[in-house]
């Protein structure tokens, strides 16, 4: 049922990145939404198909943004994964929380890709400004996007 409801979201989100935000945004404005649904699913998961769904998505990134196919999917798999098993713990509701926990896990996600890139075509400088934008805008923007997420489940599911 997750991938039903998120991939048609993260689907929308990627085809916006990859053709209007690229007009009409810097690319310091960049909000990862990917890695917010990654990490709202697997708060709530109960199954691998949750995982299944995540990794979908990471490829599905990799086709829209033409980079290296697994690359974005297992990042987003090893994020889901670390937030599966650290909500056992950890519990994200507190808006402080959930920003302060997605902005670290943002962190690891693009340093976590720019080593995959780094390995496979020698790039070798990170764009700070951008990195910098899109850890700020990603993080602040969580509890926005899981409140719409909750909101959305609780209409689809009765």
């Amino acid at each position: 049922m997750t991938i039903l409801i998120y991939l048609p979201i993260g689907l929308l989100s990627l085809l916006l990145q990859s053709s209007l935000k690229v007009f009409l945004l810097p690319e310091s404005f960049h909000v990862d939404v990917t890695l917010l649904i990654t990490v709202f699913i697997a708060q709530r998961s109960k199954g691998w198909t949750d995982a299944g769904a995540t990794f979908l998505l990471g490829y599905l990134q990799d086709v829209f943004s033409a980079s290296p196919f697994g690359a974005t999917s297992i990042s987003l798999l090893i994020i889901f994964l670390l937030v599966h098993y650290a909500s056992r713990v950890i519990e994200l509701e507190n808006p402080f929380t959930v920003i302060s926990v997605t902005f670290l896990l943002e962190g690891v996600h693009t340093l976590f890709l720019f080593l995959i890139f780094y390995l496979l075509s020698g790039v070798s400088s990170i764009p700070a400004g951008a990195l910098a934008g899109r850890l700020v805008l990603t993080a602040l923007l969580a509890p926005v996007a899981f409140h719409i997420f909750r909101g959305i489940e609780r209409r689809l599911s009765g």
